[in-house]
């Protein structure tokens, strides 16, 4: 009558392997969690990758503008690409290995999401990126500035 163990009603008989839909990890999941749609990434990051990918409205008023100087300088650009190997998602990638995130004044303010940026940028820059994170406040004061910050873009210009 305990309702522990096999007997819980959330019981569907334990763990069971599930590869991660994001890295391709195999990571132990509960049955139940699988169940009930949870249980299909390996991590917190590589769930939030997920979140991201499938989110309906991606880009915020920053971003926009952003979009808007790179088209207007004709520079080719890939939104939302994910780098797998560092689990994260630039807001603009210039290929072959130029990430630029447009970081908003409030959340990425926050003591948790700078230790969190400080790590992505290490782990993009250990695989040879360049890294450009940009304040809301400076993209509102002058996108031009920002994107000519860019040294390889504007190298022979």
């Amino acid at each position: 009558i305990y309702r522990v163990g096999i007997n819980h009603p959330n019981s569907l008989g334990g763990e069971v392997n599930g590869v991660c839909n994001i890295c391709g990890k195999t990571f132990k999941a509960l049955r139940c969690n699988i169940k009930a749609g949870w249980g299909k990434s390996c991590s917190k990051s590589c769930a939030a990758i997920t979140r991201n990918i499938n989110a309906k409205n991606k880009d915020t008023s920053i971003e926009t503008k952003t979009e808007h100087e790179l088209v207007r300088r004709g520079i080719i650009f890939q939104k939302q690409y994910p780098i797998w190997q560092a689990k994260t998602i630039p807001d603009f990638f210039i290929p072959p290995n130029i990430c630029i995130y447009c970081d908003g004044d409030y959340w990425h303010n926050r003591p948790e999401r700078k230790i969190s940026d400080r790590q992505q940028d290490f782990m993009l820059k250990f695989l040879d990126y360049k890294v450009y994170r940009f304040w809301e406040h400076d993209i509102n004061n002058s996108i031009t500035k920002c994107i000519n910050e860019i040294k390889e873009i504007n190298h022979g210009k």
